[in-house]
């Protein structure tokens, strides 16, 4: 895996069977798992939906580019399937992609989870690694993606530019940007130096990394309430 690659995944990447018990045809690419920071080791299968998948954003990425011009919630025209953890080894029993306490299921490393239905059968998670960031959708929104409204191609389309900000070919000013957003919630790295009384360019630099990175919450927001920022 190159540095600065991005992956995006969605539906069955991980596993999926078809056809008849007796003679079924199985997709076993569980290994890709630990590409998204998903947990290669688990079980996985597919799930037909009652209805389209419709998604909740979690409320810092809702001012993402990821959901540039998507309506929200995002109701997807996709194709109304899900990949979702089993209980035991691959078929046995399906579960939602979230525990009872809220957690995520089948996590092995710094998963963000970036919008999921109500009914915890479809996520949307980011996962940034030292060497490259990735995407996972749970359901299939390029299918028919060309079809109706256009929602899906355009989350598609922002998903590069959601990914793409996440480069690791970052400049010295941009790496420590990084920092700074990656670290916007902890209000002690602020008390010394307000981010009002940086200079205006850098303000807007850093409102515009928190927003587009989805870091921007209710949390980080009061930061910039004195800011000087371009509309």
């Amino acid at each position: 895996m190159g540095v600065n690659r991005h992956l995006l995944g969605t539906y069955a990447t991980f596993y999926h069977q078809e056809g008849p018990a007796d003679k079924p045809h199985i997709y076993d690419n569980r290994l890709l798992a630990a590409l998204f920071g998903l947990d290669p080791a688990a079980g996985y299968t597919t799930k037909k939906l009652v209805g389209q998948p419709k998604y909740d954003v979690e409320s810092r990425f809702k001012d993402s580019v990821l959901f540039h011009d998507v309506p929200l919630p995002y109701s997807s025209l996709g194709y109304n399937s899900t990949q979702i953890p089993t209980a035991g080894t691959p078929q046995l029993m399906g579960t939602p992609w979230t525990t009872e306490s809220g957690a995520l299921r089948c996590v092995t490393g710094e998963v963000e989870l970036v919008a999921r239905s109500s009914d915890n059968l479809c996520i949307i998670v980011n996962f940034v690694a030292a060497r490259f960031s990735s995407l996972y959708i749970s359901h299939m929104p390029e299918y028919e993606s060309l079809r109706k409204t256009k929602v899906d191609v355009q989350l598609l389309y922002n998903s590069f530019i959601f990914l793409y900000n996440q480069g690791l070919h970052l400049s010295l000013f941009n790496r420590c940007t990084e920092y700074i957003v990656r670290n916007i919630s902890n209000k002690a790295l602020f008390e010394r130096v307000p981010v009002d009384k940086l200079p205006v360019d850098l303000q807007n630099t850093l409102h515009s990394v928190a927003k587009m990175s989805g870091r921007l919450d209710s949390k980080s927001k009061y930061l910039f309430g004195k800011c000087q920022l371009e509309e």
